[in-house]
C-alpha cells in the first residue's frame, strides 16, 4: 500500500505518510516608489491630444519617439525636466487650438507621477492646476505641482509657486542705411518674437518665414540699430526646470541650495529683503551667489500653518517624505493586502511588520530619524473588512541654517 503523502492545509489527512509544505521565508515586499517622474502638457505635434511617455534615455537617443531630436528648440521645455527628472508623461497639446486646462488634467491624472508642471502663465489655467492638485491629494493621490506666479496665493502644502521668470531668446543685430527694408535672419525661425528699432520696440513689419524675411513697412533710417529676436522662451518655461529637479529630488535630499543647470537666463532681480518677503510668503524662489543661480529655499506655498499641518509641511522635503510614504503604503495595501490577506490578527500583524520595515528603510536611507516601532498601531476598523493604522515618524531636512558663535582668547 502506498503511504500518504503531498501538502497539507488543514491536518486532516487519513492515510500515514509525509505532507509537507515548502516556501519562502516571509519578508516584507515593500519598496520605496520611483521617482523623477514629471507630468507635463507640451506642444510636442506628434499625437495632438494623446499621452507621451519617455525616459531620459529615449529622450536622446530616440528622437522617433517625439518626432525630433533632443537637441532640437522644440525639445528646450523637456531638457529642462530631464536635467534632473529620469521619466516624463507628455500630454501633446499639438497646436494648442481647442486643448483646453480641464482636458490637459483630466488626461494625466490617471497616470503615477511625482511633480505635475504647470506649463503656462495664464491665471485662469494655473488656478485650475491649483484647484485639481489640492483635489487629488484629498483624494489620496499625493503628487505636487510647479506653477508660475499664482496670481492669488496656493497657500498649500501641494503647490510650488515659482517666482522667478527668464530672458532667453535669440536675435540678430543689423544696421539701417535709410534703404533696405527687407532683413534675411540667418537662424530661419519659424516666427519672429519682438523687433527694436533703436532699443524701443516696433511693430510696424511683416515677417515671411518661407524666406525668413523682416520687410519694414518703410526702411529703417541709415545707421538705425535693429534687433530681432526670436526663439523667446516665455516667462514661465523655469517651472520646467523646478519640476525637474523637484520630481528627481530623493527623499533624502533637498534642493534648497541647488545650482541651476539648465539653458535659460533666469532674472534674479530681487533684493534680500524681497526674498526674505518671498519666502514668508509661499513663493520659490533663485537667487545668484557665488556666481551661481541657485534655489533659496525648497519650500512649498504653504504659509498658513495648523495643527493638522505645522510649519514642516512647508518644506518640500517634508512633503516628499510623507507624500510617498502614503503613496507606498496606499500601493502595498492595494496589491499585497486587499481581497487577499484575512484581516484577523495574523494578517494586521503581517501589515505591522510590513509598515515597520519600510519606516527603518527609510531611516537607513536618512530620510527620517528615531523611528519607535511601538508608535505603530494596526488595528481592526469598525466593519470586519477594514483596518485602521496610525504611526509617527520625524522626517529629516538638510541643513540651511548656521548661527555660529566664534569664541576669541
Amino acid at each position: 500500500m502506498a503511504l500518504g503523502g503531498g501538502t497539507w492545509v488543514t491536518q486532516d489527512k487519513i492515510l500515514p505518510g509525509a505532507y509537507i509544505n515548502v516556501v519562502s521565508q516571509q519578508n516584507s515586499t515593500i519598496e520605496l516608489g520611483e521617482r523623477g517622474i514629471v507630468a507635463v502638457a507640451l506642444p510636442i505635434g506628434k499625437a495632438k491630444g494623446e499621452v507621451i511617455e519617455i525616459t531620459v534615455n529615449q529622450f536622446v537617443s530616440d528622437s522617433s519617439i517625439l518626432g525630433f531630436a533632443y537637441t532640437d528648440l522644440r525639445a528646450r521645455e523637456l531638457r529642462e525636466i530631464f536635467a534632473h527628472a529620469t521619466r516624463a508623461v507628455i500630454y501633446d497639446i499639438g497646436d494648442g487650438t481647442s486643448i483646453t486646462a480641464d482636458d490637459i488634467i483630466a488626461a494625466l491624472e490617471p497616470y503615477e507621477f511625482n511633480v505635475l508642471c504647470a506649463y503656462t502663465s495664464t491665471s485662469a489655467d494655473v488656478a485650475k492646476y491649483v484647484t485639481a492638485v489640492k483635489t487629488w491629494r484629498e483624494a489620496g493621490k499625493r503628487v505636487q505641482c510647479v506653477v508660475y506666479n499664482a496670481s492669488t496665493a496656493p497657500d498649500h502644502e501641494g503647490i510650488i509657486n515659482l517666482i522667478n521668470t527668464v530672458d532667453t531668446y535669440d536675435k540678430e543685430n543689423f544696421v539701417g542705411d535709410g534703404v533696405e527694408d527687407d532683413f534675411v535672419l540667418e537662424g530661419e525661425p519659424a516666427a519672429v518674437d519682438k523687433v527694436l528699432l533703436n532699443g524701443t520696440v516696433t511693430t510696424a513689419y511683416t515677417y515671411d518665414d518661407a524666406t525668413a524675411t523682416v520687410s519694414f513697412t518703410s526702411a529703417p533710417a541709415d545707421e538705425a540699430a535693429i534687433e530681432i529676436r526670436y526663439n523667446s522662451a516665455p516667462a514661465h518655461a523655469l517651472t520646467a526646470w523646478v519640476a525637474g529637479a523637484e520630481a528627481g529630488c530623493e527623499l533624502n535630499e533637498s534642493c534648497t541650495n541647488m545650482i541651476y543647470d539648465g539653458e535659460l537666463n533666469v532674472v534674479c532681480s530681487q533684493t534680500q529683503s524681497q526674498l526674505e518677503t518671498a519666502m514668508t510668503s509661499g513663493q520659490f524662489a533663485l537667487h545668484k551667489v557665488y556666481g551661481n543661480v541657485r534655489v533659496l529655499e525648497d519650500i512649498n506655498s504653504l504659509t498658513t500653518t495648523t495643527a493638522e499641518k505645522g510649519e514642516d509641511f512647508r518644506y518640500n522635503q517634508t512633503m516628499r517624505v510623507v507624500d510617498q510614504s502614503a503613496n507606498d503604503m496606499a500601493k502595498l495595501f492595494n496589491l499585497k493586502y486587499l481581497g487577499r490577506i484575512p484581516n484577523d490578527q495574523a494578517g494586521r500583524d503581517s501589515f505591522w511588520g510590513d509598515v515597520v520595515a519600510y519606516n527603518r528603510n527609510l531611516e537607513t536611507i536618512r530620510a527620517i530619524e528615531d523611528f519607535d516601532s511601538g508608535t505603530v498601531k494596526v488595528d481592526k476598523g469598525q466593519t470586519k473588512k477594514s483596518i485602521v493604522v496610525s504611526y509617527e515618524v520625524t522626517p529629516v531636512n538638510a541643513m540651511s541654517q548656521l548661527y555660529l558663535t566664534i569664541v576669541v582668547l
